[in-house]
């Protein structure tokens, strides 16, 4: 070639053996979905991959068809499936390479391609679900936790501690909220410690007040029947005086109920003599409730009400019952009379009265015994205790206390 005006100066011929060329068709297209040919300008297939002359001779009679000799066109074989056509023409001696190529195959390459995309589409979102997922625990977790303590706090449980290491503010916060939960710890135990010792004050004073009419009166009755020569009713009283007398001196809180009762038994023996054969009792206590500890005194104000106040002033015959037993709630302390009875005016100032205890009563209201009871209950038990009074006028009273607690506790 003229390298000044690019014209041929002559020409190169090559010869090659036919085998060999085929030879190196193949090593250069393997694969058998596609289909290598060299064809001379006479229309003689001068080399193949595959022996599949019928079907180039066809279709470059297509290409001349179309008057497109080079150039690519869909083409279908033999019916059964479309192929890829490509043909280049030589500019000397109009030789053709042809190519053809199974659209299958094509489609096979992009279906791989396609799945392969969507593959990795899908192991991105869950790389990505994963990484967003742990920071969101990361960060939500410890919120988590600290919005659990707080809700612990706000239940009077200060025995959670939040453990959040996240080196920022959340930490700070973390460490800040568990000096707070010990803070209130420290200063609630305090102030419980306080009203327990203030509480404990109380039940002492109050357990400490005794009617002393009822030490005058008993020691008059004792007088009159040593006047009398009664002596062994003078006994009978000195010894319930004395029973009575030491069980006042204790200075134990609580006792079992059969030493509550026992001394209810010498008050009512000393009213009994007293009045005479106006007086009547009966006691009954549940034998496995024998053994469970109530406060000091709190039946015999009880008792000592029904009598002066439901009993005493009745021109008939009364009876005092006594009973402890067992209900669904826990224990019920039962007082009950059949004397004088209430007014709904002064049973509506009582009712009152055990509404708010701490409230102000009407100076006729109540007696300063069953004040003094009901002030040691709820001081004693809280809101574990209910008290309900019931009376009918020249039918009698009825005082019931439930005592609400559990059954592990009565055993």
């Amino acid at each position: 070639m003229d390298l000044t005006d690019r014209e041929p100066l002559g020409y190169c011929a090559l010869v090659y053996e036919k085998d060999k060329l085929e030879a190196l068709l193949d090593l250069i297209t393997p694969d058998s979905n596609r289909l290598v040919a060299l064809v001379a300008p006479d229309g003689r297939i001068a080399s193949s991959n595959q022996n599949h002359d019928e079907v180039l001779w066809k279709i470059l009679g297509e290409l001349k068809e179309h008057g497109d000799e080079t150039g690519e066109l869909v083409w279908e074989w033999s019916g059964r499936e479309r192929v890829l056509v490509s043909s280049y023409e030589t500019k000397v001696d109009k030789w053709h390479l042809v190519c053809l190529v199974r659209s299958r195959h094509l489609l096979t390459s992009v279906h791989v391609t396609a799945g392969a995309i969507f593959f990795i589409g899908i192991l991105g979102i869950i790389v990505g679900t994963i990484i967003e997922q742990r920071v969101a625990n990361r960060m939500v977790s410890p919120i988590t936790e600290l919005i659990q303590q707080v809700r612990r706090i706000e239940k009077e449980d200060y025995s959670m501690r939040n453990e959040v290491h996240t080196a920022d503010e959340l930490e700070v916060l973390g460490h800040s909220v568990n000096h707070m939960s010990d803070r209130i710890n420290v200063l609630v135990n305090q102030v419980l410690k306080q009203e327990i010792g203030y509480r404990d004050m109380q039940l002492q004073a109050l357990q400490a007040q005794i009617n002393p009419h009822f030490l005058y009166n008993t020691l008059e009755c004792i007088n009159s029947l040593a006047q009398q020569g009664r002596k062994e009713e003078v006994r009978e009283v000195t010894v319930a005086f004395s029973n009575v007398t030491k069980s006042l001196l204790k200075e134990s809180r609580e006792v079992m109920v059969k030493e509550e009762l026992n001394f209810v038994k010498d008050f009512l023996k000393i009213y009994q003599i007293m009045l005479g054969d106006k007086l009547s009792y009966q006691i009954e206590v549940q034998e496995d409730l024998e053994t469970f500890r109530i406060p000091r005194m709190t039946i015999q104000p009880l008792v000592e009400n029904a009598v002066l106040h439901g009993i005493k002033p009745c021109t008939w015959d009364g009876n005092v019952s006594v009973s402890v037993v067992s209900v669904k709630k826990g224990v019920l302390i039962s007082v009950n009379d059949d004397g004088l009875g209430m007014e709904q005016e002064q049973l509506g100032t009582i009712r009152e009265y055990l509404e708010n205890p701490d409230g102000d009563i009407k100076k006729d209201g109540i007696g300063v015994g069953m004040k003094n009871v009901i002030q040691r209950l709820y001081l004693y038990y809280g809101k574990n205790v209910e008290i309900h009074i019931s009376s009918i006028p020249d039918m009698g009273t009825t005082i019931d206390c439930i005592l609400s607690v559990k059954t592990e506790d009565i055993m």
